[in-house]
């Protein structure tokens, strides 16, 4: 006589790999006919597309800051394309960079023009040392007055997003105004 145990026994056959199909056997890759049908057909996706998204709107944020940038040191300088940085320094435009008083990092106060003035590189660069700081504060002050610069200071506490798409047309109004600056003075 058999065992009962055995009799009812399940098949040792693999399930198909799909949430709910019941199917066994020994299938290519794991999954039934059916569903190799099925996902054969579904469009095929290359990446997520949160990861694109954010990886576009950092490479807008870098343009559009960029271009920014540029356009402010364009502003700042005279017929002769000399800019007055903020420590007292005379520089070539396209040899100074723009520099933020509060850092690029507050979306806030990023592109506010108040905010970004010709700076030397190393001067640029150092801006967590207390002195070079407090050189760039009073440059503020004497430039737009005290209540100025303590409300660019308040603004940059608060919170402000802009979208790729956003940054993306900000760069091509910055990059036309440099356009038309640059096409005057020649």
């Amino acid at each position: 006589m058999q065992d009962p145990k055995k009799i009812h026994t399940k098949s040792k056959l693999p399930k198909c790999r799909v949430n709910g199909c019941l199917k066994t056997g020994n299938f290519e890759n794991g999954i039934c006919d059916k569903h190799t049908v099925l996902l054969n057909k579904a469009p095929k996706r290359n990446k997520p597309l949160r990861k694109q998204s954010q990886s576009s709107w950092s490479k807008a944020f870098r343009e559009c800051k960029s271009s920014f940038q540029k356009l402010r040191r364009i502003q700042e300088m005279d017929n002769n394309g000399v800019c007055k940085c903020v420590n007292g320094e005379y520089r070539h435009w396209n040899r100074c960079q723009g520099g933020h008083y509060i850092p690029a990092k507050n979306i806030n106060t990023c592109f506010e023009p108040m905010n970004v003035h010709p700076q030397s590189g190393h001067k640029n660069r150092d801006m967590d040392n207390p002195i070079v700081n407090n050189e760039y504060r009073e440059y503020m002050v004497n430039r737009y007055g005290l209540e100025a610069v303590q409300d660019l200071e308040i603004r940059s506490k608060q919170s402000k997003h802009y979208s790729a798409i956003e940054l993306i047309e900000m760069k091509k109004d910055y990059d036309k105004q440099i356009f038309d600056i640059m096409k005057m003075i020649k």
